[in-house]
């Protein structure tokens, strides 16, 4: 049986673009490419507005995964600018299936080439 991990990451990619990110790995030290899912938004720190995934439902058609967003950071605390939420977002399951499944063949190509 082999096992699949699914990572979020939130990420700042520079200019005011906070993404949050997919990525399939096989053993949890190498990871497939990075899948954007959906802009956060970034504080006025740089960091993303939203913390990692508090959890995930995969209900076909669609897969649910959850986000705290607006937590609030020493900066959102000092100027009061924070309203914390958890936010529900929707994503079609046959391309999530269908990125889980070129990432695993892109990770075994790869294991397969560095054996």
């Amino acid at each position: 049986m082999r096992i699949v991990c699914s990572v979020f990451f939130p990420l700042n990619y520079g200019n005011g673009r906070c993404i949050l990110c997919l990525a399939i790995s096989l053993n949890g030290i190498q990871f497939g490419p990075l899948r954007p899912l959906v802009q956060l938004g970034c504080a006025p720190n740089g960091r993303t507005v939203a913390l990692p995934v508090d959890g995930i439902t995969f209900d076909r058609p669609t897969s649910s995964f959850f986000l705290h967003r607006y937590m609030p950071t020493a900066d959102a605390v000092h100027l009061r600018t924070y309203s914390p939420a958890l936010t529900r977002f929707v994503l079609n399951h046959t391309e999530l299936l269908s990125f889980t499944r070129s990432s695993i063949a892109a990770l075994s190509k790869d294991q397969n080439h560095g054996s």
